[in-house]
């Protein structure tokens, strides 16, 4: 059995992220941001750790174009595991374009972005303005670096008429609640669940059942 408690009864179309502030802590959170970049870029020169490659010459000019287009990878949000996308990459000498999906996330993801091993940063306000920026290029594949990054990587994909998932099916992917409807309504079996913020009716669903335990 598995209750999931949102803050309202209605299920949201995109959950909202924990980590994530807003208004007036935006402009704090960005100058936080770039003092955490210069104590970490300071701690690797006093660790003798050499800056992190970026994409080189040859990267920003790569050879392969569409077009007279140059052919690129987007990875948005390209934090934490995701960097490991961003190494393999470069191994493959393919140039990649970094879209921050928001400057207000938290600032331990904000900090882990690399200017430097990219063609070029977009920091996305809004579809179309990012769109736009992209127009420069010719983009083969768009990929979510981590967890935020998801629900904008499948909006671009959509956008840019490219193989991917639905966007339109993005919530399946984001919200446990829709996951599990999803399984259920592809025939698979998935947990029996309930989406509410009410104790009672959350108790009156679970009598019916009469098990335990309970997953909150």
């Amino acid at each position: 059995l598995i209750c999931q408690s949102p803050h309202t009864k209605k299920a949201p179309s995109t959950p909202t992220m924990g980590n994530c502030l807003a208004g007036p802590k935006a402009a704090i959170l960005r100058r936080e941001n770039a003092r955490l970049r210069a104590e970490l870029s300071k701690a690797k020169a006093q660790a003798g750790i050499p800056p992190t490659p970026g994409l080189g010459p040859d990267h920003r000019n790569p050879k392969k174009t569409h077009k007279g287009k140059p052919e690129v990878v987007v990875i948005v949000d390209p934090y934490s595991s995701g960097q490991y996308l961003v190494q393999e990459f470069e191994r493959q000498l393919w140039p990649m374009v970094g879209v921050q999906s928001s400057q207000e996330l938290a600032g331990f993801w904000l900090a882990q972005f690399d200017e430097g091993q990219f063609a070029a940063s977009v920091q996305h306000k809004d579809l179309k303005s990012t769109l736009k920026q992209l127009q420069e290029f010719k983009v083969v594949a768009v990929l979510p670096g981590s967890e935020p990054g998801v629900e904008l990587a499948e909006e671009l994909t959509g956008a840019l008429g490219l193989p991917g998932n639905d966007p339109k099916t993005t919530r399946c992917r984001r919200h446990k609640y829709h996951m599990q409807e999803r399984l259920r309504e592809m025939n698979v079996r998935a947990i029996r669940q309930t989406f509410s913020n009410d104790v009672d009716e959350i108790l009156k669903w679970q009598a019916q059942w009469g098990r335990a335990p309970l997953a909150i």
